[in-house]
């Protein structure tokens, strides 16, 4: 019986680790604490490295072998998750993921923005959604097919360059 619940939790633990929601990944929620979020994913790390509150601005990463999203901290703050693998299977909560494509972006919210990709031109855009908590997702496309995907809190969902 141990070992069935056992079984059952790590699996729900696996789901729920690739699923974006309106304002959490993974038992984080954007808005907690750095350390909050290394205590629950206990497999990341900081990108620097040592940890400390000088940094004003750094990711935690995932494992190499694990499908996770990367986590900005901004001024020890979870400003937002992003999926930029190609191979990732994280969605948000409506299903959109990598490879999804304009179309079903489009159809899955309501009020997206579109606009020119910054560094792709023609080939790609940003598809901008605001949601109803105030937070913001944006879809890079290549060729009309998500190539990547963040949630954030406004203003850091925007930064282009991440932390740079």
């Amino acid at each position: 019986m141990r070992i069935t619940l056992l079984i059952c939790l790590l699996m729900s633990q696996v789901a729920f680790a690739n699923h974006f929601t309106l304002d959490e990944y993974a038992g984080v929620k954007l808005g907690s604490h750095g350390d909050k979020a290394l205590e629950l994913l206990k497999n990341y790390y900081p990108e620097k490295s040592s940890y400390d509150e000088a940094q004003s601005c750094f990711y935690l990463i995932p494992p190499a072998d694990f499908d996770g999203a990367y986590i900005m901290v901004l001024d020890g703050t979870v400003e937002r998750f992003e999926v930029d693998e190609q191979s990732s299977k994280i969605t948000t909560q409506e299903g959109i993921g990598i490879g999804s494509s304009k179309a079903d972006v489009v159809g899955a919210y309501k009020d997206v923005k579109v606009s020119v990709h910054p560094y792709l031109g023609e080939a790609g855009e940003y598809l901008e959604v605001t949601l109803d908590n105030g937070n913001g997702l944006i879809f890079e496309t290549y060729q009309d097919k998500v190539s990547s995907f963040r949630l954030g809190r406004y203003p850091a969902v925007l930064f282009i360059e991440g932390c740079a």
